[in-house]
């Protein structure tokens, strides 16, 4: 099929925007060391016999040196508790290159070249996730240039720990989670409402979805080997599962109802009926389909754990927890002051003095780490400071805008009264006729659904861990960083057709309105990365 004028456009626009995160990744990575903006990663020197110190670093080279997991207890070496697939692949890239690097401080920074290919297969997957929600045009480029400017994501590129590595697995799950509920969606389809499921759909429908079911258990189960927070998504998922398991159920029940549905049989009798008689085809295929999910994901992710539970009595879940003398300490601010306004006085003093402060306040250690890390800004000069103030004020001010966007669609997509479709993902004017109030940015509720639950859940554990471990460093987003995707997907969604019953003059001052905050985000994030790679 010939490609329209408009999509080869938004192609055209998207490559672009491809690239520019692309070269924003490349050069901090080349201008920046392994010791610069990084967290907890201890020391490497590959010119020494290694000792058994604590770091991410010193984990690749114990792996590195020894070739084989630490025979001490993770617990009593700091950092040694994460599982091992990043720091593996880490260990195997040193082997490699140390055949064609020979000096051992440029081996060492070579490391950074694991965290680079994730981050740039990261934003590779995220425009994928972009696509495969339908959006196109303005609303795709308004997704796609949050996921290639938001500096959390550029500071990954260049970050020797687990977290962006774990990023990838997590974005791949996603990815695939969603083909999966399209592919089966295609699958349990129904023709024209007849009751009868499409042939050459259905078989092709099976066919993907088999592959995507795979690929997720795979992704999950290497997710969960590379960083534990991973696992969070087993809880969108499972409920996902769950939902479609009980739909797939109820639907063939009432399918075989139309057809034969003797006087005065009752719904326990009409299930118990169509259960005998073998015709849960979808419902069983569904069910194989979770076993086979449960059996590849399971031991990829759980072995790591069961081992040191064995051998060391390692609690499957465990964290290092700072002392309660440390600086870092925030436990004890009263919890208002926490997770609610910072003190007033306080908060009126940053103003103020136009300063980032407040660091024992979840929502303001949110906005300074999405955009700054724990960049340490002491000694910098203050047209620096002044810049770092206003990116976080923009990126606060985005992300309040994308998180008003995402409620908009929670009530626009979720809790609609108009029937999302339950088949295949057709044409773009297929889409569009399901829920005009969504435009050209139409996705199927069941995705919404699911975008929505990784935000939640990744909330709720994130806010719990705060509360549970009250120091700053725990409230850092780079805990969170997955959490950029749902709010992005919804701000390209919502601001280009936020309501048609909208006054088309309000309608195009909020879409021009957002597109230069955005803009002036992205410039933001452009000149801060400048400053980290050439002025530091």
């Amino acid at each position: 099929m010939r490609m329209t004028l408009e999509e080869g456009r938004w192609k055209i626009n998207e490559r672009l925007i491809l690239a520019a995160g692309f070269l924003l990744r490349f050069l901090y990575v080349l201008f920046s060391t392994i010791y610069e903006r990084q967290y907890d990663i201890g020391a490497i020197d590959l010119t020494a016999e290694h000792t058994v110190s604590g770091g991410h670093l010193a984990y690749i080279q114990y792996l590195y040196q020894n070739g084989h997991l630490p025979d001490v207890d993770p617990t009593t070496v700091y950092q040694f508790h994460h599982p091992p697939f990043h720091y593996i692949v880490s260990a195997v890239w040193l082997r490699l290159a140390s055949v064609f690097i020979r000096e051992p401080r440029a081996l060492e920074e070579s490391l950074q070249v694991i965290p680079l290919i994730c981050s740039l297969a990261v934003l590779t997957v995220l425009l994928k996730i972009v696509r495969q929600c339908g959006l196109r045009g303005r609303g795709g480029r308004i997704a796609l240039s949050v996921f290639a400017f938001h500096p959390s994501l550029i500071l990954l590129s260049g970050s020797v720990n687990n977290d962006g590595m774990g990023l990838l697995f997590t974005v791949l799950c996603i990815y695939e989670m969603i083909a999966w509920i399209k592919a089966w969606s295609q699958e349990a389809a129904y023709n024209g409402g007849s009751g009868q499921l499409a042939g050459n759909d259905k078989t092709s429908g099976k066919r993907q979805s088999w592959k995507h079911i795979v690929l997720l258990a795979v992704y999950l189960g290497f997710g969960i080997m590379t960083k534990q927070s991973v696992a969070e998504l087993a809880f969108p998922i499972g409920i996902i599962f769950a939902a479609e398991f009980f739909r797939t159920v109820y639907e063939e029940c009432r399918a075989e109802s139309r057809h034969e549905e003797p006087a005065g049989q009752s719904k326990p009798e009409m299930i118990t009926n169509t259960v005998r008689g073998g015709r849960f085809r979808s419902t069983g295929l569904l069910l194989a389909q979770y076993a086979i999910f449960l059996l590849i994901s399971i031991p990829a992710a759980m072995w790591f754990y069961i081992r040191n539970y064995i051998r060391y009595r390692m609690p499957l879940v465990w964290v290092y927890t700072l002392p309660e003398d440390s600086w870092q300490y925030v436990g004890n601010v009263p919890v208002q002051y926490r997770f609610l306004m910072p003190k007033p006085s306080d908060l009126m003093d940053n103003i103020r003095h136009f300063q980032i402060g407040c660091g024992y306040n979840v929502w303001m250690q949110i906005f300074r780490t999405s955009v700054l890390g724990e960049w340490d800004m002491a000694g910098t000069a203050k047209w620096i400071k002044l810049l770092a103030v206003v990116l976080m004020l923009l990126g606060a001010v985005l992300g309040v805008t994308a998180f008003l966007c995402m409620i908009a669609v929670l009530f626009r997509v979720v809790f609609s009264k108009e029937k999302a479709a339950e088949g295949s993902y057709g044409s773009v004017k297929e889409n569009i006729k399901e829920i005009r109030s969504m435009g050209r940015a139409y996705v199927c509720r069941k995705i919404w659904v699911f975008l929505l639950l990784v935000y939640l859940v990744n909330m709720v554990f994130y806010l719990r861990f705060a509360y549970d471990y009250p120091q700053e460093c725990s409230m850092n987003f780079r805990y969170i960083t997955v959490t950029l995707v749902t709010p992005a997907l919804a701000l390209g969604a919502v601001i280009v057709q936020p309501d048609c019953k909208w006054n088309n003059r309000l309608q195009s001052f909020i879409s021009r309105a957002a597109g230069v905050l955005l803009a002036l985000f992205c410039a933001a994030s452009f000149l801060m990365t400048i400053v980290w790679c050439f002025i530091k």
